[in-house]
């Protein structure tokens, strides 16, 4: 089957709920929805839907190997914004992240949920993501406490709740 064909047939939900569930089931493969992601506008945000429905929807649990590649992506420049914020709603699905990623990753977080030129999205993503990887390392969840305490009150409602609830968290793991 052809993963780019399959999300070309239509843009609406059914249809990316369709095709994350053929990678369920094998009939596509999630690293060549990945490997679209970077293709061209409409996939960038197509493909990196797909994902997204993939693992909340079809429960689908990638390997390491597929967690890694979706994670470099970030580091690709050029994307639009949404890609990148379908790519972090991704990761936020998962529990844990390889450690070949998370150093990265946290830095990814830490500079974008504080960047105010990011989108609303891409920073409220940021955050649970960054506390995932924090909670294995006590001194980078001491700095995100902080990079949290630095988040201005003014700023978006989804930042804020975000905030509130993982500064909440932090203060039971931390003393």
């Amino acid at each position: 089957m052809d993963a780019e064909r399959e999300i070309r047939v239509s843009r609406d939900k059914l249809n990316i709920l369709r095709v994350g569930g053929l990678i369920k089931r094998g009939g596509l493969s999630f690293m060549d929805v990945v490997n679209l992601i970077p293709k061209d506008q409409y996939l960038q945000q197509r493909a990196s839907h797909v994902l997204i429905h993939t693992l909340e929807y079809h429960k689908y649990e990638p390997s390491k190997k597929e967690i890694i590649a979706l994670t470099n992506l970030l580091k690709q420049k050029g994307m639009i914004e949404g890609a990148y914020r379908n790519i972090l709603r991704t990761l936020d699905e998962l529990d844990a992240y390889p450690e070949e990623v998370e150093g990265f990753l946290f830095d990814y977080c830490s500079t974008a949920m504080t960047n105010l030129t990011r989108p609303l999205a891409i920073r409220a993503f940021s955050i649970p993501i960054a506390f995932k990887i924090g909670v294995k390392y006590p001194d980078l969840l001491k700095e995100l406490r902080e990079l949290l305490h630095g988040i201005a009150e003014e700023d978006g409602v989804s930042v804020q709740s975000r905030k509130r609830d993982y500064l909440k968290r932090i203060d039971k793991l931390l003393p």
